[in-house]
């Protein structure tokens, strides 16, 4: 499978030769899963009653339990211009403006290729979906033409809402990542979207996190070239500042202790005190020791200006939990919800086959046909990544599984806050595979009084 690149002629897309789930050839052999069979417990003798509590006292305490979240498909990415469906997007920018919402760019592989010998397809394609609320709560959605295009195709950026639109921030073309940062917002009066540009980062960046806190925008990790290393890049940027030409840049903060990484996970979270960012998981491809997929948990309190380790994410058997790209988003009063995982032992096996089967070494022809077709049948049949949704307490600093995702999860995509729920909008459900999906997510249970 021989490595090129290739442009159609089509002006909303671009098309770049990749393998695997990102395009970085690793040498460690696949590792095996940690077992999720969780260890047998003793019987526990039987408790007595705890006493009666005389009912003229105030009793109870006001605790959090783990949110419970309701699954809602509330609409379909329509089909590009020029084709017949819509085969899902990843990477894409995403967020709000009043009640639009707007996706813009991404990539996949076209309806008629198989991704395993396919080259990927970048967009530069803009959508507008508009809520329209109802009395009795059945709300209907709406498309709408964007009026506008981003001035190149690109996708594996990271945006984030801010007030008074959806600030989109580097990524990535075929040939570059981007330092580019804009403001994409919906003129309701003109019926399209509009573009403001914003200060560039101080290095081109894509596959990176990103969170807002406050007034202040925060970006961690990702890489500076198409094919380069994970890095430590920590970068913030004070809205606040926005009328100060000197003052309204990008800041270079101290990194976490830890190792570099991209598509790592991010979320702002508020212990009732003070509003943290938090940095979970991703993969630093080529890592010393054999390091690839992370699932450390980093704490950045942005008053102290200091980082701190709180342990691994953990899966439903208590085990380290593989985490990239995975959807992130935090409930109040002090959850952080997370979304998928990555299944690690596949992942490795396809990009290690992969490299080995493009590598100059191989020259046997019935080798490199017997890696082909393993490829192809880890792709065709590949089960989708973890479906376990899990909550961290940042008060208790616990973790808890508090349900499965309703269909093949996606990564490689970000959550929106809207109109007082979350969106996923589309994103990545397999090697290769997209999904037009766009997800809601509501919050059903609230703190409550127990005895």
């Amino acid at each position: 499978m021989a490595f090129s690149f290739l442009s159609l002629p089509l002006r909303s897309l671009t098309v770049v030769a990749c393998a695997g789930l990102i395009a970085a050839p690793l040498g460690a052999a696949p590792r095996a899963l940690p077992r999720h069979a969780p260890p047998a417990q003793p019987a526990q003798p039987a408790q007595p009653a705890p006493p009666a509590i005389p009912k003229s006292e105030a009793v109870g305490d006001t605790i959090s339990p783990p949110p419970q979240i309701a699954w809602k498909e509330i609409a379909q990415l329509p089909a590009p211009a020029g084709f017949k469906e819509q085969p899902g997007l990843a990477g894409s920018y995403a967020g709000a403006s009043g009640l639009f919402l707007i996706i813009a760019g991404g990539a996949n592989f076209l309806p008629d290729q198989s991704p395993d010998s396919a080259p990927r397809a970048y967009w530069n394609t803009i959508y507008v979906l508009e809520k329209i609320r109802s009395e009795d709560g059945d709300h209907k959605y709406a498309w709408h033409p964007a009026g506008l295009e981003l001035p190149r195709a690109i996708a594996y950026g990271a945006s984030v809402n801010i007030e008074d639109g959806l600030l989109c921030i580097g990524g990535r073309t075929v040939e570059q990542c981007l330092s580019d940062c804009f403001v994409l917002r919906w003129n309701a009066d003109l019926e399209k979207v509009e573009m403001e540009e914003f200060p560039k980062l101080p290095v081109p960046l894509a596959h990176m996190a990103c969170a807002k806190i406050g007034d202040t925008i925060y970006v961690l990790g990702g890489r500076e070239s198409v094919t380069g290393r994970p890095t430590h890049d920590f970068f913030a940027l004070d809205l606040k500042q926005r009328n100060s030409p000197s003052g309204f840049l990008w800041q270079r903060l101290a990194p976490w202790d830890g190792s570099p990484r991209l598509n790592a996970l991010a979320s702002s979270g508020t212990d009732g005190e003070t509003e943290s960012l938090y940095l979970c998981g991703g993969r630093n491809p080529g890592g010393a020791d054999g390091e690839d997929f992370l699932t450390d948990l980093h704490r950045f309190d942005p008053i102290k200006k200091s980082w701190s380790v709180l342990g691994n994410a953990l899966d439903p058997a208590g085990k380290a939990a593989t985490l990239m790209g995975a959807p992130t988003f935090f409930v109040p009063p002090h959850h952080l919800v997370l979304v998928g995982g990555t299944d690690e032992k596949l992942t490795t096996l396809i990009e290690e086959n992969s490299y080995r089967q493009t590598a100059k070494d191989t020259t046997d022809p019935k080798e490199a046909a017997d890696r082909n077709k393993l490829t192809q049948l880890i792709i065709k049949n590949y089960p989708g990544y973890s479906r376990n949704v899990m909550a961290f307490d940042i008060v208790a600093s616990e973790w808890s599984f508090i349900g499965h995702f309703p269909s093949r999860p996606p990564v490689s995509t970000t959550v929106v806050p809207w109109d007082g729920n979350y969106v996923i909008p589309g994103g990545e459900t397999g090697p290769g595979q997209r999904t037009p999906t766009i997800w809601q997510a509501s919050v059903m249970k609230k703190a409550r009084i127990v005895e």
